[in-house]
């Protein structure tokens, strides 16, 4: 299975669980339909292709330093990817989750701290918190919000000065990661619109 499908699975697991939990309002919810997630979507398709062949260019580089700077270009455009990935996510799961729900969340709120509301108050087990938590790449999400990682050639590490938590994500667990947030997203617009269809919203 690859790391979108992965994702995929993941997401729409996710938002089953929470809909048998009674945590989901799908008549609020409008995904494609609405302007702004039509227009992410179709931006995803733009990227791919620009990028791609970005990619591929930097394949033929011969020049080391050049072929230094556009390995660093990636990387950080990247890790912005996911991370416009993962707010689109934080977004859309809060149209989805009830505002009559316990979760007192606000506009302010981040996805790694939104999950966690959600795992406390669904009062599963810990191996199900932890395993949800980590789904939506906290720590990844939290380093970068925070500030706390470096770039370089060999990608970008998160907690550097931290023993425990330094992590580096090269080029290609970049695209690793990349590929399951897209697969998250997809998953719970597979999922929205199939709710949507059953229900006739």
């Amino acid at each position: 299975m690859t790391s979108f499908d992965e994702g995929k699975k993941s997401g729409m697991v996710f938002l089953s669980d929470l809909k048998d939990d009674k945590l989901i309002c799908w008549n609020r919810v409008s995904l494609e339909e609405e302007e702004f997630y039509a227009n992410f979507l179709n931006f995803q398709k733009d990227f791919e292709s620009v990028f791609t062949k970005i990619e591929l260019d930097t394949k033929n580089i011969t020049d080391k330093e050049k072929l230094r700077q556009n390995i660093v270009f990636m990387i950080y455009v990247r890790y912005n990817y996911v991370i416009s990935h993962l707010e689109i996510i934080n977004k859309l799961l809060k149209l989805m989750v009830c505002k009559k729900s316990k979760l007192e969340y606000k506009k302010q709120t981040t996805l790694p701290q939104l999950i966690s509301m959600i795992c406390d108050n669904l009062g599963h087990s810990e191996n199900w918190s932890e395993r949800t938590k980590e789904t939506f790449h906290p720590k990844f999400k939290n380093a970068i919000a925070h500030h706390v990682f470096l770039i370089t050639e060999d990608g970008i590490t998160i907690y550097p000065d931290d023993i425990k938590k330094k992590e580096t994500y090269d080029i290609f667990a970049l695209q690793e990661l990349d590929a399951h947030v897209k697969g998250l997203l997809s998953g719970f617009v597979e999922f929205a619109n199939s709710e949507k269809a059953e229900h006739n919203i």
